[in-house]
């Protein structure tokens, strides 16, 4: 887009709302993966956070190998720039996972799910966008 002209339609203070929220989601999600020190991670909720999520990530270079979630019917689907929807009982021990939800006692449940499959819990993160 041309800054110019948004600038023109949406006025200053606009833009610099939205170039400040623009940071804080690259700040939040390369923050998260950055702890886990890897280049490659799966997510897990499929949702509009885990959208932006993957374009952040793939953006910077990072390899998202897929998105579990629990919801059976949306396994094998695409959520975005090819990545898939898996089914998280094909989750392997050495994965490392972002949880992005904005709920922390559904991160807990899902991190206990992790666990039980046998993801080390060190390499689960949590990912709140809200």
């Amino acid at each position: 887009f041309k800054k110019r002209g948004y600038i023109d339609h949406h006025g200053v203070d606009f833009y610099t709302d939205l170039l400040g929220m623009v940071k804080y989601l690259l700040d939040l999600v390369l923050g998260c993966v950055d702890r886990m020190e890897v280049s490659k991670v799966y997510l897990f909720c499929a949702s509009v956070d885990s959208f932006s999520a993957v374009n952040i990530l793939m953006k910077h270079g990072y390899t998202v190998k897929g998105v579990f979630d629990n919801n059976k019917s949306l396994v094998g689907k695409e959520l975005c720039a090819g990545v898939k929807v898996i089914d998280v009982e094909s989750v392997e021990e050495s994965a490392y996972v972002v949880v992005v939800n904005p709920n922390n006692n559904t991160f807990l449940d899902i991190k206990a799910q992790l666990v039980e499959l046998g993801v080390n819990e060190v390499n689960i993160s949590h990912l709140n966008m809200q």
